[in-house]
């Protein structure tokens, strides 16, 4: 993953990480 602004989003209803800049 890229760095940046971190966000959560959920996978598989689980939290993970992902950058804005990944959307």
């Amino acid at each position: 993953m890229k760095t940046g602004v971190v966000r959560f989003y959920n996978v598989d209803k689980n939290y993970g990480f992902i950058t804005a800049d990944d959307g």
